[in-house]
């Protein structure tokens, strides 16, 4: 998988309808987090709080960017 880098205005970057499910993104970065040491079962658990922390109303997506960013998955 490649990835495409956006700078610039709103305008510039791909519509919001073009972007990838949040499933999909977090499968795209299973094999990271699993690379930081972390169990299937912590995996599962970054994914449960995930889907419970959006329940506030971040998007899905939005948080696993954050985690992703911060501590590459790591539960530590």
């Amino acid at each position: 998988m490649s990835f495409q880098y956006y700078s610039g205005p709103a305008s510039a970057f791909p519509s919001k309808s073009t972007w990838k499910d949040f499933i999909t993104l977090f499968n795209i970065n299973k094999p990271v987090i699993q690379q930081t040491g972390d169990t299937g079962e912590d995996i599962g658990r970054i994914y449960n709080a995930i889907v419970d922390a959006a329940k506030i109303g971040v998007e899905e997506r939005v948080i696993l960017c954050i985690i992703m960013q911060e501590s590459r998955g790591n539960v530590g």
